[in-house]
């Protein structure tokens, strides 16, 4: 318990009923052993305790799929950044950055040489995306946040489907609406939903 670092997480366990741990062997009757171990590996609480990534994939289970030169091992993920305590004007300062910093991947597509996306075609879409849906919160903003969200994700999905064939474009315009809506909202639901998918 004392592993767990966010006080909140800390309370809500410890409020849980006392419960005695289920055998997966009972629980899932008659399936493959070496599929309940790895089960069982992955599902520790304790993160020290826990199978990685790595390990689960050389796990006797998965030994028919696995290909060890197909499975780079990444570095390690600095998660520093997400345990800061920040004033909501800092977080904002820090996505602004994230944004302006955005470089867009490149992926080699199916017949054909990889499509790297151009500020000046990101900057488009998002002029063209940046327009619509403020026409669209005018429009509905009298039916509330939530109704408005609705509308703006059906927009969203259209709007991929008819401006954004290429995954960059659309990383681009959809990080720089987001970081539009963050600055320029007064809602703290909307912020806290919109910092949900940055």
């Amino acid at each position: 318990m004392l592993k767990i670092t966010s006080e909140e997480a800390r309370h809500y366990i410890k409020s849980l009923p006392k419960t005695e741990k289920r055998n997966f062997s009972d629980v899932f009757r008659g399936a493959n052993p070496l599929a309940i171990d790895l089960l069982e590996k992955m599902l520790e609480l304790d993160a020290d305790k826990r199978i990685t990534a790595e390990q689960a994939l050389a796990h006797p289970y998965l030994e028919k799929y696995a290909d060890p030169s197909d499975e780079p091992t990444s570095s390690l993920y600095d998660q520093s950044f997400e345990d800061m305590d920040l004033p909501v004007e800092r977080w904002k300062e820090l996505v602004f950055k994230e944004v302006l910093n955005f470089v867009p991947q490149q992926h080699a597509h199916i017949g054909g040489e990889p499509q790297a996306a151009t500020l000046s075609t990101i900057f488009t879409g998002y002029k063209t995306a940046s327009s619509l849906v403020q026409s669209i919160v005018t429009g509905f903003s009298s039916f509330g946040f939530f109704s408005t969200f609705i509308v703006f994700a059906a927009f969203s999905t259209t709007f991929i489907a008819h401006f954004l064939t290429d995954s960059t474009l659309l990383s681009g315009a959809f990080s720089m609406l987001l970081a539009r809506l963050i600055f320029t909202t007064r809602d703290s639901s909307v912020l806290t939903l919109c910092t949900t998918f940055v």
